[in-house]
């Protein structure tokens, strides 16, 4: 019993503050995005149905670091996603736009020096990509 309750939290994504304090204990498939605020991130989640934010002291580079989970890619300076909670994209002439479906007001930028990379990761995941580009 202790084995399989051990093995459960070791699939979760644990974030912690720049001490390396543990704040969040999250499944991967409830976190929608990490958004930069300085040396602050807002944590986009899903909790009962609802999303939530928690803003924690650290930055995207630690949080990167730290979550060993393949689903997490930086596209921006200021956003780090879970690309397997994104919904929709569309190609604009700036790049891409992605949008979740909780948050279907927020649309978040691919920017320029990451566009290559989350081209790649579409180009590589075509047949189990979880959304269809627009």
């Amino acid at each position: 019993m202790v084995a399989t309750e051990h093995k459960a939290l070791s699939d979760n994504l644990l974030i912690g503050d720049e001490n390396g304090k543990i704040i969040l204990t999250l499944h991967p498939n409830n976190v929608l995005f990490f958004k930069s605020e300085d040396n602050y991130v807002d944590v986009h989640y899903l909790l009962g149905g609802e999303v939530k934010t928690e803003l924690i002291r650290t930055t995207l580079k630690k949080i990167e670091s730290t979550c060993s989970y393949s689903g997490l890619i930086r596209v921006h300076r200021s956003y780090t996603i879970n690309i397997k909670t994104v919904s929709s994209s569309k190609k604009t002439h700036k790049g891409y736009v992605l949008q979740f479906d909780p948050l279907p007001d927020l649309q978040i930028p691919v920017s320029a020096s990451h566009q290559k990379q989350f081209e790649q990761y579409l180009s590589s995941t075509t047949s189990t990509f979880p959304f269809t580009p627009l």
